[in-house]
This record gives structure tokens, sequence and C-alpha cells, in this order.
């Protein structure tokens, strides 16, 4: 894994996922999130070649690809771990993580090292008022972003470059993720519009920096928007969800014979229909102990 330099103290470790490392003078470190659990020894590996040292982390939310390394980093280091409170009473147990994927059942939740990585207790709670938040003597800008997570945050680092997390996607990336996940889209689409009243420099974990906020959040915008108008067309005639689910996954070519990946595919399709519903583009009907959309 390749460390990137972004501008000024602020650099991204190059995983799956762009993951940002604040520098201090001393070369001390603060990571934004941590990865996936199966790249923590590689993350750790590329901070030891560069001469860091880990001393906290600030996660924009707790979904496996950000959260995975949380616990290793603060067990192997004894270092804090801050997340938003919103995000952390999900990680309270197997029942919490299974609210949070409520597709899966509680056994899936057990099983999968993945999701048991979400496992650990934050040293720190982030509240929904804070604006700046100190971790190791630095002090970072808070913009509260929920949408694709109940209480998803943006970070703003001192070198003024704004960690986004999940709160919008690259261009590259956004132009080919056909059903890209939100818990709420009409919240996320209200992020998205907060964020595009700032100016700075912008740096999305799925993947990559661009020097303008206002550009991107225009393009994210838009995209969701197409996705969405996409779901409506979707419903010609009265369909159960079940329906709308095999039709959509039909027209774009998400057929997999993974239960894992089946199961993401509801989950991720969902919050489409259920904003439909809410805009009123979509009428629930219950007929015949069944409900449909229309």
């Amino acid at each position: 894994m390749d460390l990137v330099h972004v501008k000024g103290n602020t650099y991204y470790i190059d995983a799956w996922e762009a993951i940002p490392v604040y520098v201090k003078e001393n070369r001390d470190c603060i990571l934004l999130d941590s990865g996936w659990h199966y790249e923590r020894m590689d993350i750790d590996r590329t901070l030891r070649e560069n001469g860091l040292k880990p001393v906290g982390i600030i996660s924009t939310h707790l979904h496996t690809d950000h959260c995975g390394g949380n616990r290793y980093f603060q067990e192997t280091y004894h270092i804090p771990v801050a997340l938003p409170a919103g995000e952390a009473g999900l990680g309270f147990s197997d029942l919490t993580l299974k609210s949070y994927l409520y597709i899966f059942t509680l056994e899936d939740v057990r099983k999968i090292d993945d999701i048991q990585a979400l496992r650990f207790s934050p040293d720190l709670l982030i509240g929904p008022d804070v604006t700046e938040f100190e971790m190791a003597g630095v002090t970072f800008g808070i913009i509260h972003t929920p949408g694709h997570s109940p209480d998803h945050i943006s970070i703003m680092t001192p070198d003024e470059v704004l960690y986004l997390g999940d709160a919008m996607l690259s261009k590259d990336v956004m132009e080919v993720s056909k059903v890209p996940y939100y818990a709420s889209v009409e919240t996320a689409l209200q992020s998205m519009k907060k964020l595009a009243g700032l100016s700075c420099m912008v740096l999305a974990a799925h993947k990559g920096c661009e020097p303008d906020i206002k550009e991107l959040a225009a393009y994210n915008i838009c995209q969701l928007e197409e996705r969405i108008e996409r779901f409506r067309s979707l419903v010609t005639e009265q369909m159960t969800l079940e329906d709308i689910i095999k039709k959509a996954c039909t027209e774009m070519k998400l057929l997999s014979k993974q239960a894992f990946k089946v199961k993401l595919y509801e989950r991720d399709m969902r919050s489409y229909i259920e904003y439909l519903v809410d805009r009123g583009d979509l009428q629930e009907i219950y007929e015949g102990g069944r409900l449909y959309y229309r």
C-alpha cells in the first residue's frame, strides 16, 4: 500500500478505500477511519514503513470497510478511538449490529468476521452538536452528514481538506455504482446539498481527491436523482417489493448466487423504494395479506 500526499500534513493510505492520515511533526499520526478488518496488518505495515506511529482514530461511521481495523489499532497501540454517538450504539452487541444489517439473521452477524470486527468499545463519542474535535492535540472540524448511515460525519483536517467518508463518492466510483447504499436517501440528499455550500478540497473514501467540492456535490446529487428515477420507472404495475427487486436485479445485471450479496441488494434497494413512497411517487397498498406498490 502507498502513502499518498494530499496537502500539508494530510495524506492517505491507498488501500481498498482511501484512508486519511494526518501526520504530526514528531511523526505521530491520526487515522480517519481504519479500513477493512482484513487490511489491518497491511495498513499497520504501511504506517511503520513510513516511520509513522498511530496515536488516535476518528471514524466517520460504523461500516465494515471503515471501522474494521479499529479494535486492532486500539488494542495494539493502546490508542483512543472516537465515533459519532449515533454510530457507536450500533456496535454495542450482535443484536444492535443486526438492527443495522436487518436483512441478515442473527447467526449471520455472529459468524461473519468483517461484521464482528465492529464489536468494539469507542473511547470517545462525538455528539450531534460538535463542530470541532481534538485528537492527540490536533483539532479537526466536524460536519454532520447523515444519510449513508444514521450519524455519519465528514472530517476537516487542519489543512482544510475535507474527508467525506461515504457522504459522497468520487466521480469514477459513482459512475459504476449501480445502487449506492444509503440508510436514508432523503437524508443523504440533504447532506449532499449541505456540502455543496462549502468551498474546500475534498477526499472521498471511494476514492480520491477533488479540488472543488461544489462540482462533486452537484455530480453526486444528479447521479442519485437519476437512480431514484430509475427505481420509480421499474414500477409499471402493482408490484410487491420482491417483484421490484427482481426486476431491478435483472435490468442492472445484479445476479448472484451468494446469499450475502443477495441480501445486500435487497437492503440497498429498500431505501430507494421507501423514499419514493415518502415523496408520493409510489403508493402502498395492502391486499390479501401482502404489501404492494403502485
